[in-house]
């Protein structure tokens, strides 16, 4: 698994001393940026390393602005997503409604960098396909 930022990228996009914890709240931030980029496609190394500079930048960017998001909620393991109301026999407990798990700001910085796929790659579309994309129909 790629980490995509370094505690000192951290403490850079923060403009302030990265948190306690920053290379655990960086892999975390890395596996969720991975878990954004479910469908994309761009060139990488054999460790999953983007090869484009640009492409770089943006996760780095992404995965600094998803790091800080997780810092700031307090929560790394994803538990505040787990909201909802649970009733065991005459004893309920709600909690309040879950934070996203995805960073506004992330999904910013990669959807911005073309890396958030809007359109799914279909491998074998009919022939006509291309044409009726071209004139405009979509």
């Amino acid at each position: 698994m790629a980490v995509y930022a370094t505690p000192d990228d951290l403490a850079a996009w923060l403009d302030a001393p990265a948190p306690h914890g920053a290379a655990r709240l960086l892999r975390v931030a890395s596996q969720i940026v991975d878990d954004m980029l479910i469908g994309a496609i761009y060139e990488t190394t054999d460790d999953g390393a983007p090869t484009d500079p640009e492409v770089a930048n943006r996760l780095r960017e992404a995965t600094c602005a998803q790091a800080a998001y997780l810092a700031a909620l307090g929560d790394d393991t994803g538990a505040t997503t787990q909201a909802g109301t649970r009733s065991i026999g005459g004893v309920s407990v709600s909690r309040a409604e879950a934070a996203p798990r995805w960073a506004p700001q992330a999904l910013l910085v990669l959807r911005a960098g073309g890396l958030i796929p809007i359109h799914p790659h279909v491998p074998a579309r009919p022939a006509w396909w291309l044409a009726w994309e071209t004139q405009g129909r979509r």
